[in-house]
């Protein structure tokens, strides 16, 4: 039986055998392809899981909080009757059934298991089942507990997690478990707060165990400003969940680029290439000082003319944003960008961006940073730059990893989450369409990423 795995044990009777026919040494053998094609009968396997429950007046059907099974040693290609006896008349396995009755159930062909429904008559704290196949001497058993609800009350007996690590306005589940199921309308549980200013959430939480189940979940969000310690408590008892909440980093940079786009100029689209800028931070943010300079895509310095944009001595709100204009040119037929500071033509300097791309960045010095051979930041200029971009197929470096979208006049790069900066362009930059992604200014409603970063 080459093909089969694992092999019969020695000695194993077959009911049945399909395979190949095939001629080996000489003899003619019927070699099984699979395990599938060995039948060794039924022979009965397990019945399970124990200790579930069944109640009084319940619908007939499974067992709950888990189905209790009756399966074969292992799947057959025909269908399989395997007997199940309730060994007392507290339960009953036949729907209107009087309890004590042997049923068969059947398990559909290929299969190895099948479901076995039941209800309870009477009250009863250990009812077992025994199944078989052919020969009632060879049985396997289970128990189910019946229950009466006018008699059972469940109880609650935990809440869980017992600890939790909270962000700001962060999600998260609590639980709360009964020892036994839940009756038809479920069990309820009040969770109360030590420090309920610190949620979104609003306290006292109801949860609740649905009938059948012994188990329930509500979740419970934490404020923007969450901060310390909360003891969550189950009913006033001692089932407790302490809270921890989580303190972000600090907004650093606080004012990155949001977006940039090169494009200025080109037909139907921005006449003015942009810089968007964001403040992460819920405070307030200075720009001067502040310059914006760029590479070319290809370039390993930063250039004498139009290299260098200083920023206005202007305040960014917290979570608000900025749109700096720089080189405009052509004809382009839609309106200009609402920029915040449009240079082009004064003497403070502006910067022209390729369409195809390029380098940009945001620092703190006037004096042209030093980009190394590969066009990349050196270690020396690193402190004075808050954040760069590099993008474009052809450009040769990027922040972490470059944004290598191949660009035209009509894509703009644009952080996929104003918040989140993980320093790689291609994991925080997308090339989105400039002509219905709006860009944003200082009339933009604030964005304050107090869950990521802070204060």
């Amino acid at each position: 039986m080459y093909g089969v795995s694992p092999l019969p044990s020695n000695g194993a009777k077959v009911l049945s055998l399909t395979g190949n026919l095939e001629l080996r040494n000489g003899n003619t053998k019927l070699e099984p392809r699979t395990s599938a094609d060995i039948d060794f009968g039924a022979q009965i396997g397990a019945i399970g899981p124990a200790a579930q429950f069944t109640s009084v007046g319940h619908a007939f059907g499974p067992s709950y909080p888990q189905k209790v099974q009756v399966s074969l040693a292992a799947a057959r290609p025909v269908s399989t009757t395997i007997n199940v006896q309730s060994m007392s008349n507290d339960l009953t396995l036949v729907n209107g059934g009087t309890g004590g009755e042997t049923v068969q159930v059947t398990v559909p062909a290929n299969t190895a298991s099948v479901v076995v429904p039941m209800t309870g008559l009477a009250r009863d704290a250990s009812v077992t089942l025994k199944a078989w196949t052919t020969d009632p001497a060879t049985f396997v058993t289970t128990t189910v507990r019946v229950l009466d609800y006018a008699t059972d009350t469940p109880q609650l007996t935990g809440l869980s997690p017992a600890s939790l690590t909270l962000g700001k306005s962060a999600t998260a589940s609590l639980s709360i478990t009964t020892d036994i199921p839940a009756g038809p309308s479920g069990v309820s549980g009040q969770v109360s707060s030590a420090n309920a200013s610190q949620y979104s959430t609003a306290f006292p939480l109801t949860i609740t165990v649905p009938a059948d189940a012994t188990s329930g979940t509500a979740s419970l969000t934490s404020a923007s400003n969450a901060s310390g310690t909360d003891t969550l408590s189950l009913n006033g008892t001692a089932f407790t969940t302490n809270v921890t909440f989580q303190a972000v980093p600090p907004c650093s940079p606080q004012i990155v680029m949001s977006a940039v786009y090169g494009g200025g100029g080109g037909s139907g689209t921005w006449r003015c290439d942009y810089i968007e800028l964001h403040n992460r931070s819920s405070q307030p943010a200075s720009l001067n000082g502040l310059v914006i300079q760029y590479a070319a895509a290809g370039g390993t310095s930063i250039t004498a003319t139009n290299g260098k944009e200083p920023l206005p001595n202007v305040t960014v709100p917290g979570g608000g944003y900025f749109l700096a204009s720089a080189d405009c040119a052509g004809t382009a037929t839609t309106n200009t960008v609402a920029a915040d500071y449009s240079p082009f033509g004064g003497s403070n300097g502006y910067i022209a961006i390729a369409q195809g791309g390029g380098k940009v960045f945001l620092t703190t010095t006037s004096t042209p940073i030093t980009l190394d051979s590969s066009g990349c930041v050196t270690t020396t200029s690193t402190p004075s730059v808050l954040d760069w971009i590099g993008f474009g197929s052809s450009t040769n470096c990027g922040e972490g990893t470059k944004l290598a979208t191949t660009f035209t006049n009509s894509l703009v790069a644009e952080r996929n989450d104003a918040c989140v900066d993980t320093n790689s362009n291609s994991s925080d930059f997308t090339a989105v369409s400039a002509t219905t992604t709006a860009a944003r200014n200082s009339s933009t409603p604030v964005n304050v990423c107090s869950s990521v970063c802070g204060p």
